[in-house]
């Protein structure tokens, strides 16, 4: 039995307290401490460390460039954020080396551009021997990315990270006394944030007024499904830019986890090897917790994909992630329709915005066929004619769309030209059941050759449930109590209604494995 207890006060109503039982790890890594934030090595960072100096950039240059470089351009509604530098730092080779007291070994290295908001590293050799550790930190550690591993080593060898806020970063490599083998690190491209990512109203963007969180009543029922969606943050070679898209894992016949990503084909920029997604992140659950939330975890992870099957005709891009989601992150994988006319009345967008923090958004009417290319006049594509809740923009690219039984029915291709919050934006998704049949989706999503035309989203033992409980009261100097039981996985999601239409939601619940009992004390005064 899980015990909520309430305490309110009369008067405008502010949140004091909250506790949950549910805790967020970071990015696939083994966490720890590097150890230059211990007492007896922190001075080795104090001292000169060597130092990879980027070029200056012009952060408002920058930004009227790409303005320029998108404007016209059908696919470029992506989110740039980022300029890449390509380098050849054989890390070993330049970094501050340090034996430790017990006979091991350490090195030191830093990475500078002046005026950058955040630095991402890219890493074309990473091969750890067992027992080493890498950590990367900004200088007032309040951004901490690590320990990887050997259990982070690739078949490929290469290992992109995701940006790290500030414009300088620490780079710590630990290796044991008499490894199996000498580790490997060779650092390939640089990126300079000249936008901002941890600006703005969520750490990765500034999306618009009319956007929804999707902690918000509109989120209700929708928890599975959102969970499914992450942030994709990219670099593209040959324009030297990084950008971002939204997508979803989805879910296949055999039900067993694997981790299909279904985005968009323009996200790619003419990518051609299959194997040169290696330098995707993928950041999930980078949302709120709250409706009017700005803020959101920035390191639950994946990093490095691999092409499956792409095409323009209904603008779709099948990845396979290098790595499954670790329990932690507590995904799941979102069915789909593969039909190719839908009855559904009413239609949702989850997205990242502008690389905001996710949202959700509604349009109350059925979508309508459309086509994309004069080269065939055919139904490619739905076309959402305007939203009700919210809206789509640059970065909601790849975001799924979905049906009244919570199924993918396509991709976010297109917005129209409209300002963001215009109530007459419309969307293009490209047609799930287009995609299917173009790019040959059953040899991943239906392997037993089913021939099922749908399938429901896929909850794993690890994957939140949040059914919702209303709690509606009127502010009072008494305690409230409200319990209810719960014996399966999952977590309970509670809205309170307590004064002037204000509400606070908070979710409580516990992950797999983890007991379901627990007591929490919600305290709001003025």
């Amino acid at each position: 039995m899980k015990n909520i207890t309430l305490f309110f006060t009369s008067g405008i109503m502010f949140l004091a307290f909250l506790f949950s039982v549910c805790n967020s790890n970071a990015q696939i890594s083994e966490g720890g401490t590097p150890i230059t934030f211990s007492e007896e090595y922190t001075h080795l960072v104090k001292d000169n460390i060597p130092t990879y100096k980027l070029p200056f950039v012009d952060n408002e240059g920058q930004m009227r460039i790409v303005e320029e470089m998108v404007r016209g351009c059908e696919d470029c509604k992506k989110n740039y954020w980022g300029t890449g530098f390509d380098v050849n730092i054989q890390f070993k080779e330049v970094a501050k080396y340090q034996q430790t007291t017990d006979g091991h070994n350490l090195w030191l290295y830093q990475i500078e551009s002046d005026n950058a908001y955040s630095l991402q590293i890219y890493f074309r050799k990473f091969k750890l021997p067992n027992g080493a550790r890498l950590f990367l930190y900004n200088e007032d550690r309040s951004m901490i990315l690590g320990a990887f591993t050997s259990s982070n080593n690739k078949q490929h060898e290469k290992l992109a990270l995701q940006p790290i806020k500030g414009k300088s970063i620490i780079v710590e490599y630990f290796e044991p006394q008499n490894p199996d083998f000498a580790g490997e690190l060779i650092i390939s491209n640089l990126i300079h944030d000249f936008k901002g990512l941890f600006g703005g109203k969520g750490p990765f963007g500034n999306s618009g007024s009319c956007e929804v969180n999707v902690a918000c009543p509109e989120g209700d029922g929708w928890e599975d499904e959102i969970s499914s969606v992450a942030i994709i943050l990219y670099y593209n070679w040959i324009n030297q830019l990084a950008a971002i898209c939204s997508g979803a894992l989805i879910n296949n016949t055999n039900e067993d986890g694997i981790p299909y990503f279904l985005t968009a084909n323009h996200c790619a920029d003419g990518i051609g090897s299959p194997y040169e997604y290696w330098n995707w992140v993928f950041l999930f659950n980078h949302e709120s917790s709250t409706c009017s939330g700005t803020t959101a975890q920035i390191t639950q992870s994946v990093s490095g994909s691999t092409l499956l099957s792409n095409g323009t005709s209904s603008d779709y891009l099948l990845l396979l992630l290098d790595n499954t989601p670790p329990d932690s992150y507590y995904v799941c994988y979102s069915g789909w329709n593969k039909s190719s006319s839908t009855s559904t009345s009413v239609v949702w967008g989850i997205h990242h915005p502008a690389g905001d923090i996710k949202k959700i958004s509604i349009d109350y009417s059925t979508p309508t066929q459309s086509y994309w290319s004069l080269a065939c006049l055919c139904y490619t594509h739905w076309k959402v004619n305007d939203w009700d809740v919210g809206s789509t923009t640059g970065g909601s690219s790849g975001s799924p769309l979905f049906d009244t039984d919570h199924r993918i029915i396509g991709q976010d291709h297109l917005g129209s030209g409209d300002p963001e919050c215009d109530p007459n934006k419309d969307t293009h998704y490209g047609k799930f059941s287009r995609s299917w049949s173009d790019g040959n989706f059953e040899v991943w999503l239906d392997p037993a050759n089913t021939g099922t035309t749908t399938l429901d989203t896929y909850n794993p033992p690890n994957c939140i449930e949040c059914p919702n409980y209303d709690i509606i009261i009127a502010p009072i100097t008494t305690w409230q109590n409200h319990s209810s039981s719960h014996d399966s996985y999952g977590c309970k999601t509670y809205r309170l209604i307590v004064a002037s239409d204000i509400t606070y939601i908070f979710k409580t619940g516990c992950g797999d494995g983890a007991t379901a009992d627990y007591d929490t004390q919600l305290e709001l005064y003025n």
